[in-house]
């Protein structure tokens, strides 16, 4: 007979989310997931504004999964520095333009192109663009040692 998973460490279930494994058979049985989809309305995400012309949705938060994290991002003109110590991220362009430059290198994304950031890399972008966002490890501001112009946050 194949063992129940163990619940030590597991987090709840909220309410949005669906238990693909049920435990009805364990002792302990809680509201806790192995597995777990979860629906995000674009109504219900938290939306986010980083400056006057530079706005995120956050979709999927560390909240949801310490993993990943996802946001919908969208600028107007913005330019910004910025360095994650702990993420990757990925951009997926939905719409607009958006230049990218680092270590002395400059790329142009249009609409579906991907750009991938290592964590740890200090990085310029600017443009108009609409963007889907994914970091993981999820976003932390903790891990974000720089403001919008690239100064070090006190």
């Amino acid at each position: 007979m194949p063992r129940s998973p163990s619940l030590v460490g597991r987090r709840p279930a909220k309410s949005v989310g669906l238990c693909l494994r049920e435990f009805k058979s364990h002792p302990r049985r809680h509201n806790f997931c192995d597995n777990m989809m979860k629906l995000v309305k674009r109504d219900q995400a938290i939306s986010r504004k980083v400056t006057d012309n530079y706005t995120v949705l956050q979709m999927l938060t560390g909240k949801d999964s310490d993993k990943l994290s996802m946001v919908i991002s969208k600028a107007t003109d913005h330019r910004e520095i910025a360095l994650n110590t702990k993420s990757d991220r990925l951009y997926y362009i939905l719409n607009g333009t958006v230049k990218v430059r680092s270590d002395g290198k400059e790329i142009l994304a249009e609409k579906g192109d991907l750009v991938f950031l290592s964590s740890n890399t200090k990085y310029e972008f600017e443009g108009t663009f609409e963007a889907v966002q994914v970091m993981s490890p999820s976003f932390d501001p903790k891990n974000e040692p720089l403001d919008v112009n690239g100064n070090p946050k006190e």
